[in-house]
C-alpha cells in the first residue's frame, strides 16, 4: 500500500466535485506545512508573516511558535480573501470562529488517495518522515513541527536508518578499496573538507 507522500490525491477532482474551497486549501496547507489540523483550520491573519516566511502561531498545543512557511503554501495563501469581518483565514460559514467543514471532504480524500487509514495528522507525520529521511536532523525535523521537546520527534528516529546505511557502504567501499591497494580517487568538496580540517 502506497504512503500518503507515494500516493496522488486528485483534490481538483474532489474541488470539482463541489467541496468547499476552504476545505480544499486547508487539506493542501496540512499536507505542505506539517501543522496540526486547527493550527491551520484555525490560522488568524496576523500569524502569517509573508515577508519572513513563516508562521507566528500565537496558540499551539506547545505554547506560542514560529514555523516554516513554505513558497507552495504562500502561494496558496496569497489566494485566499481576506474576510473584513473575521480574523481568521479560514472563517466560520456561519457566526463566529474559523471553518469546521473539513470533515466533510476527508472521506473523498480517502477514497481517491487509496488510503484508508489517513488522517490530516497522517500527514504531519509524513511530513516528519520525509525531512528524516532526506537528511534533516531531529532537531531541525522538530522545529519544522513545532515540536517542544525531543521525545516527540524521536519517534522518526527509525528513518534515518536508511540513509546512514547508504552512507556507511559509501564509506566502507572507500576503506575496502584502500585495503585492498586499489587507488580511490578523491572527489573535490571531499579535497576541501579534509583542508579544511
Amino acid at each position: 500500500m502506497p504512503t500518503f507522500a507515494e500516493s496522488s490525491v486528485p483534490v481538483d477532482r474532489i474541488a470539482k466535485n463541489g467541496a468547499n474551497p476552504k476545505a480544499i486549501v486547508i487539506c493542501k496547507l496540512w499536507a505542505l506545512t506539517g501543522c496540526r489540523r486547527n493550527e491551520i483550520a484555525g490560522l488568524k491573519w496576523s500569524e502569517v508573516d509573508f515577508e519572513n516566511g513563516v508562521f507566528r502561531f500565537e496558540d499551539t498545543k506547545t505554547g506560542k511558535s514560529i514555523r516554516p512557511l513554505p513558497w507552495s503554501a504562500r502561494l496558496l495563501l496569497n489566494k485566499v480573501q481576506q474576510s473584513p469581518e473575521s480574523d481568521y483565514v479560514f472563517p466560520a460559514e456561519d457566526g463566529e470562529g474559523f471553518f469546521q467543514g473539513t470533515t466533510k471532504i476527508w472521506p473523498d480524500v480517502k477514497k481517491l488517495s487509496g488510503l484508508d487509514d489517513i488522517t490530516p495528522h497522517t500527514l504531519r507525520h509524513t511530513i516528519g518522515s520525509l525531512a528524516v529521511s532526506h537528511g534533516e536532523n531531529l532537531v531541525m525535523t522538530g522545529s519544522l513541527l513545532g515540536h517542544a521537546n525531543a521525545r516527540s520527534t524521536a519517534i522518526y528516529a527509525h528513518v534515518q536508518l536508511e540513509p546512514m546505511r547508504r552512507a556507511s557502504e559509501r564509506v566502507a567501499k572507500r576503506v575496502a578499496a584502500a585495503i585492498s591497494g586499489q587507488f580511490v580517487p578523491v572527489s573535490a568538496p571531499e579535497m576541501i573538507a579534509a583542508n579544511d580540517m
